[in-house]
């Protein structure tokens, strides 16, 4: 957001182009999350957003369907002025002004270190889920900067009565063979009737003796009762 597309916005904030005639036409720039900026910090800029579309049970106009965001924030909770904060929300797609803002910050004291989450999908249920790596970055030198081995499930249950989610957390050991750097790549998907999910992580464990330190290939957790187990 902002530039000659977005006066008075803010590269902080959030926005989506969203089509309902298959693509022919776009409405474009339609802000979801707005940053409060204030004079001596920005603690809620928003990064790297992950986004899906909800449609409610029996809808069947696009309009009242949802834009579910999820993204890291710079609120500093984590990094000395940098990671630590998520944002969530959604946004009607017909009414991109009719939306929510929610904000969730990095946890010492239970252990949880926010950092840039990339896996995240939203369920036909209306959850969603988030996967991010539990990094600690609250040490002053980026050497000393910590890969917990495990990672952060971030999960939204939607809420009927106030078209909103609420948000659960917590932590799956991921060992790795390499302690300081995290994995390249996480990512979550679920079947369409949203019992079934898949968590998938590039790394290697050290579980494939003829590789071990040598090639990196999927890690997998699966879930077939909607996230419970």
């Amino acid at each position: 957001m902002g530039g000659e597309l977005d006066p008075g916005g803010f590269s902080g904030d959030l926005g989506f182009d969203v089509s309902i005639d298959f693509g022919n036409t776009w409405t474009v720039m339609n802000e979801c999350y707005q940053t409060n900026i204030q004079v001596w910090a920005i603690l809620d800029a928003a990064r790297y957003p992950q986004h899906g579309i909800y449609n409610p049970f029996g809808n069947t106009d696009p309009n009242e369907a949802f834009c579910v965001f999820f993204a890291p924030t710079l609120d500093a909770s984590n990094a000395p002025d940098g990671w630590g904060g998520y944002c969530y929300g959604r946004s009607k797609l017909g009414d991109p002004g009719d939306t929510t803002k929610n904000l969730v910050h990095t946890d010492p004291e239970a252990g949880i270190f926010q950092y840039i989450p990339e896996g995240f999908t939203v369920t036909s249920t209306g959850d969603f889920w988030a996967v991010d790596f539990n990094f600690d970055m609250t040490w002053i030198q980026y050497s000393e900067n910590k890969w917990l081995q495990q990672l952060i499930i971030s999960h939204g249950v939607w809420i009927d009565m106030e078209e909103d989610y609420q948000l659960s957390q917590f932590l799956i050991p991921c060992p790795t063979q390499d302690t300081v750097n995290l994995p390249p790549c996480g990512r979550a998907e679920f079947s369409p009737d949203g019992q079934f999910g898949y968590i998938a992580v590039i790394s290697d464990n050290g579980a494939v003796e003829i590789s071990k330190d040598r090639s990196f290939y999927p890690i997998l957790w699966r879930t077939d009762d909607a996230g419970q187990t």
